[in-house]
């Protein structure tokens, strides 16, 4: 794997903050930021999966053709011989 390598310049109190995180999930802050990319990363790829098939369902529903009445009478149309 190519690793490329970032320098980042963070105001104190935000560093302070992922350190103490950080050492929550006893991890240094680089590797903690990794983590929290990849996380973003793959949010942000199962979002954009759910958008599209979101995207691919039908516009309208199909017309209902039930009767009416069908929820106070169901079990009148389930005995209902034809």
């Amino acid at each position: 794997m190519n690793d490329i390598a970032l320098q980042l310049t963070l105001p104190q109190d935000t560093f302070r903050a992922l350190q103490d995180r950080a050492e929550a999930h006893h991890l240094t802050v680089p590797q903690f930021l990794v983590e929290i990319a990849k996380d973003y990363l793959e949010r942000e790829a199962r979002l954009a999966a759910g958008r599209a098939m979101l995207r691919a369902l039908p516009r309208r529903a199909p017309t209902n053709n039930a009767p009416r009445d069908l929820a106070a009478k169901h079990d009148d149309y389930l005995t209902r011989t034809t």
